[in-house]
């Protein structure tokens, strides 16, 4: 298998810290993230475009990208022709110099984002290396998703966040380099029990060391048929025993079935593709390491308590084409700050985001208000429910215990 190598060079240089009475302060550093010019074309046809951004801010939900100065966008880098779509052999770039980047005490988290689209005729995974960063540090953490997927013509997304902790009081100087090796992603088809295109659970080859970080689950059959992936039961999931923190649903896959990955603890990130049409009761229930997920726009409803228990996720992102929410979808889901149902809704069910603890703000967009379960939104946490401005009063009759605190889009 032909591999591709991209070099990022992130160097954080004289980043000294003082305590002051407002808190810890850094001085100016310099960040310079760079990535080679050794990209290469290969005749399976690597073609791929990058660009990315820098965010700062006090907290994951209000990071924001620094846009007053130009050098902390990314600007696109290809290495493909853009107006042949040829490829232009070695990766025609030079290194982008983002400049002095402070943390401060409101500005203690800092995230570098690379967004790689891909024009390749298959579905691509970048799995990186990075060095220069002591996890050990006490003053410091680094939150990494271990790898970048795209889909065929769609983008992936890399985030390296760096979050200065509250008790700081020195960070010595940092030398980044995060390589990624860029390779076409393959399934490895004796992981799975498949049997009449469903995909019935692991097969033992899974659990051999070294077992995969990242595993790919295949889209369609050996033979080209898609996929799904069958229901499991209350006791055993389809995934049951899952050990690869990183789970990859490849394209072709059309759903998720009931207690597909229920209880599947060691489960962090997952790529789901916009092939898949339903997503199960239970399917991710009790899966208490996931932090994120991103539901494609192909999904149109969200079974019972299909995110129940999901303690550590922090984000989520519902589509457009999704028009229910269902019973205790999301309850429990204790690290949930806030959340963007989109106008398609039309029903959120009983208990859909109860015991969200950390839950304060939700905005709909729907213009008609949405019919609204028992005990759906956390009434003592959230304290802000943005709708559209001229559906505000009809909110307000709709949705009368929350009448206090249902706004105008802004």
């Amino acid at each position: 298998m032909k591999r591709t190598r991209i070099v990022a060079l992130v160097s954080t240089l004289c980043i000294c810290l003082a305590l002051f009475a407002t808190g810890v302060w850094a001085i100016a550093s310099t960040v310079i993230f760079g990535l080679n010019g050794n990209l290469k074309y290969y005749p399976e046809g690597v073609y791929v475009e990058l660009s990315g951004q820098v965010y700062r801010g006090d907290s994951l939900d209000t990071l924001e990208p620094i846009t007053t100065d130009p050098r902390f966008t990314l600007e696109k880098q290809t290495n493909f022709d853009n107006s042949t779509g040829e490829p232009s052999a070695n990766f025609p770039i030079a290194d982008w110099n983002i400049g002095s980047l402070p943390f401060a005490p409101q500005l203690r988290y800092i995230k570098i984002e690379v967004n790689v689209k891909n024009y390749s005729d298959f579905e691509i995974l970048g799995t990186p290396t990075i060095t220069g960063i002591d996890t050990a540090d006490s003053n410091i953490t680094v939150t990494d998703p271990g790898y970048v997927y795209a889909y065929i013509g769609e983008t992936g997304t890399y985030e390296l966040i760096l979050q200065l902790k509250d008790n700081a009081t020195e960070i010595s100087s940092k030398n980044i380099t995060i390589s990624f090796d860029i390779e076409k992603a393959v399934a490895n088809y004796s992981y799975f029990n498949i049997v009449d295109n469903q995909i019935k659970g692991l097969d033992t080859e899974h659990y051999k060391a070294p077992y995969p970080e990242i595993l790919i689950v295949p889209g369609v059959s050996e033979g080209g048929t898609p996929l799904s992936i069958a229901t499991g039961t209350s006791s055993s999931s389809t995934f049951n025993g899952l050990v690869s923190p990183a789970v990859i649903l490849q394209d072709g896959l059309t759903s998720i079935g009931s207690y597909a990955f229920e209880g599947c603890r060691s489960l962090t990130n997952i790529e789901i593709p916009n092939s898949v049409t339903s997503i199960g009761d239970y399917a991710f229930m009790n899966c208490s390491s996931l932090t994120s997920i991103e539901i494609p726009s192909s999904v149109t409803s969200i079974g019972e308590r299909a995110f129940y228990y999901c303690r550590s996720l922090t984000s989520i992102e519902i589509p457009s084409s999704v028009t229910s929410i269902g019973y205790a979808a999301f309850q429990n889901c204790s690290s949930l700050t806030s959340i963007e149902i989109p106008s398609s809704v039309t029903s959120i069910g009983n208990y859909a985001f109860s015991n969200c603890s950390k839950l304060s703000t939700i905005t709909v967009k729907a213009t008609t208000p949405p019919t609204l379960g028992s005990s759906a939104i956390p009434s003592n946490d959230v304290t802000k429910i943005y709708v559209p401005s001229g559906s505000v009063s009809a909110y307000q009759s709709a949705w009368s215990n929350y009448k206090d605190i249902i706004f105008a889009i802004q």
